[in-house]
């Protein structure tokens, strides 16, 4: 961060996220948080406690800006920082039920969290897309050097897809266009996690 304090973030994926019959196996949400790391001058070590960013419950909007309470995060690809110096999150989410025994849901939708405040806060920013026709995954944005011009990249699946898709948001993630497809391939369905970086120039 802005005070050379290095910081992990990560994902605690919750049980039942693949169905009742496979209780144990949860590879698809929970919450999101961050943890400090310090280098030893050996290693890596964990530093203070874990912090909680965002949990099951904080709310998040849908394509009609309409709050969606239910939604599991989860993170996957890096924090962009802007030039303005706001961070952006890429995540993906499924829904997910009060009781949680077999409640499967597709992990089907993006958005962006963004802090305003060097990641001592975070808030819901845009939806970046996603629904049962296209269900996207792994979200990866850049900042290009258009002002306010943030791109990203989706993988689709559940065989709703065999490409990735584009999106692009024109003031800074807080609103997003539709997807559309991009022509490159992800290996026949499995899928291949997009990650996209901006070159110095």
């Amino acid at each position: 961060d802005k005070t050379s304090r290095t910081w992990i973030y990560y994902t605690v994926n919750q049980p039942f996220t693949w169905g009742e019959g496979r209780p144990h196996r949860s590879t698809g949400g929970g919450e999101i948080r961050k943890w400090e790391i310090v280098w030893t001058g050996k290693e890596w070590e964990l530093h203070g406690k874990s912090l909680l960013i965002w949990k099951i419950g904080d709310p998040l909007p849908d394509r009609e800006g309409k709050l969606l309470y239910n939604i599991r995060v989860v993170g996957w690809n890096g924090l962009l920082r802007t030039r303005s110096g706001r961070l952006l999150m890429p995540i993906g989410g499924r829904e997910t039920v009060e009781d949680p025994k077999g409640a499967y849901q597709p992990l089907d939708k993006a958005w962006v969290l963004v802090s305003e405040d060097d990641g001592h806060s975070w808030s819901a920013g845009g939806f970046m897309g996603g629904d049962a026709s296209l269900c996207i995954a792994e979200p990866t944005i850049i900042e290009t050097g258009i002002d306010n011009e943030i791109v990203g990249l989706v993988r689709v699946q559940y065989n709703t897809g065999n490409e990735l898709y584009r999106v692009v948001s024109r003031d800074g993630g807080r609103n997003w266009s539709d997807c559309q497809p991009t022509g490159l391939p992800q290996c026949d369905h499995h899928g291949v996690k997009p990650f996209l970086t901006r070159l110095s120039d």
